[in-house]
């Protein structure tokens, strides 16, 4: 088959019917045909990401149309395969059934080849625009939101600069409030979050002291104990921030300005009443505003300030906990104290990070001017390229997914400690294809089909995924293995890795 032609399985138990349909497509598509959905289906599990276009025909033995139309919506291979259902002029409540499970179009008998050309040629080109719509659409949401995340981190970091605060405080508190709220909806129902609400509460937590620009820096950097009118200045930012979000008009009707002035004016508030600027009580503190509070108070205690030294975590959990900061929500605390050692572990891996990403430009310049040009490179480049495995890594820790990553320069492929425990092979694999330890671990069926997709990726199409079965113990398990190929900065077609991760399969 003409590997540039476009697919088309038809699934017909006549053998006329899928004689026919051939004869009028074979020149522009590959033909695949099935006598009914039970061969069928096999195909699509196999090949459905290269097959364009299916006939259907509703009346079948063994498995008939709406049995291979349940399967495709099952596992959502109709948004990207488009299926003609053939029936005759009295089918038509079938037809219409066959609309509702997800059909485009249909054709009846006899057959009129250059109308069925045509409908083909009309719904593939109608597919093609929506898949470009969809990658545009998707981009443009990505940038957006990429650019938005930017300018809260641009201003949070502006906010600390003046404020002479720690410059990881936005990230610490990002994190610290993401794990809490995702324990909370674990623990309760009450605060009807929904995973959108948490990204919400999490990206708006950076705005928390927006409100201290509108504070004088000789105040808010005020090397001796604050007067009680200082004091009271200072407490004047939450109203700052909360009229400053309000005045945004244009986005007031907005979940996430909603969150950004709940939490800018009321993470001060305790659950006592004894806070500020409101005074507010228990659960009238918006769930935003509580868990940006708790956060920002553990990122105060754990942080050096000029006017304190930093306390250590442990202390700082238990300061929280006994009531030394003031009132929390005690179900919050309960979150706070199971995720504490969550906590500890996602902030050092940030401190790591942001110590690496510090040396970014200068490693970045020394390397383009060829001072390594012998080939070897300094323990901060080292250092450096393991930035990315540690984001991924975290990310392990908290899903207990296997990550993996592989350098071609080297021959070394890396596993997290998921990885180890899984496959029962070494962290450090040398030569994974000729290993025979981590062969017969992994597969060499597995190995072998992975090697295959890899070398099918390219630097503008580098992810594919694909099912394996992996022997743990003595029983076969489903994984599904993600990856992504890695290609050099200038030379595009010089793959120099990949970086994956593997989880079990539903």
């Amino acid at each position: 088959m003409n590997s540039t032609k476009q697919k088309i399985l038809i699934v017909d138990d006549a053998p006329i019917n899928r004689q026919v349909l051939s004869e009028a497509l074979s020149k522009e598509y590959d033909i695949i045909e099935a006598e009914n959905g039970a061969v069928a289906v096999p195909i699509l599990k196999k090949s459905h990401s290269s097959i364009s276009l299916i006939f259907l025909d509703l009346v079948m033995p063994e498995m008939d149309g709406f049995g291979v139309l349940t399967y495709m919506k099952t596992n959502n291979l109709l948004d990207d395969i488009p299926v003609i259902v053939i029936a005759s002029e009295k089918d038509q409540k079938k037809v219409y059934n066959a609309f509702r499970k997800g059909a485009q179009d249909y054709i009846s008998r006899p057959f009129d080849a250059e109308i069925i050309k045509k409908r083909v040629q009309n719904i593939l080109s109608l597919f093609a625009k929506q898949k470009r719509l969809i990658k545009i659409v998707s981009g443009e949401l990505n940038e957006r939101e990429k650019t938005s995340d930017m300018l809260i981190s641009m201003l949070s970091q502006f906010i600390e600069f003046r404020n002479s605060e720690n410059s990881l405080h936005t990230i610490h508190i990002n994190l610290v409030t993401e794990i809490l709220l995702k324990r909370l909806i674990n623990k309760t129902d009450k605060y009807n979050l929904s995973a959108q609400d948490i990204d919400y509460i999490t990206t708006a937590s950076a705005m928390h002291d927006i409100g201290k620009v509108g504070i004088k820096e000789s105040i808010l950097n005020k090397p001796s104990k604050l007067t009680k009118e200082e004091y009271e200045i200072v407490k004047g930012h939450s109203k700052i921030g909360a009229n400053m979000v309000k005045g945004l008009d244009i986005f007031k009707n907005e979940k996430m300005a909603t969150y950004a002035y709940e939490i800018a004016r009321w993470h001060h508030e305790k659950y006592d009443g004894k806070g500020y600027p409101d005074g507010l009580k228990g659960d009238d503190i918006p769930i935003s505003a509580q868990v940006v509070g708790m956060a920002d108070c553990y990122d105060v205690l754990t942080s050096e300030r000029h006017y304190k030294k930093a306390y250590s975590h442990e202390q700082a959990i238990k300061m929280i906990l006994s009531g030394d900061c003031g009132a929390f929500n005690p179900m919050l605390l309960k979150c706070l104290k199971e995720a504490q050692h969550e906590i500890q572990e996602g902030l050092s891996y940030y401190s790591k990070l942001s110590r690496d990403e510090k040396k970014m430009h200068t490693v970045a310049t020394n390397l383009f001017k060829d001072e390594y040009a012998d080939g070897s490179q300094s323990n901060e480049s080292e250092d450096l390229l393991d930035t990315e495995r540690l984001r991924m890594l975290y990310s392990s820790k908290i899903f207990d997914e296997v990550i993996f990553d592989y350098t071609v320069a080297t021959s070394v492929l890396n596993f997290n400690d998921s990885g180890r425990e899984l496959l029962k092979v070494d962290g450090v694999v040398y030569e994974p294809a000729e290993n025979k330890e981590f062969v017969d671990a992994f597969g060499r069926n597995n190995i072998d089909r992975f090697i295959l997709k890899l070398n099918h990726t390219s630097f503008e199409n580098p992810i594919f995924n694909m099912p394996v079965k992996i022997l743990i113990g003595e029983k076969i398990q489903k994984y599904t293995v993600v990856c992504s190929s890695m290609w050099h900065k200038f030379d595009h077609k010089q793959m120099i890795g990949f970086i994956g991760r593997v989880y079990k399969s539903r």
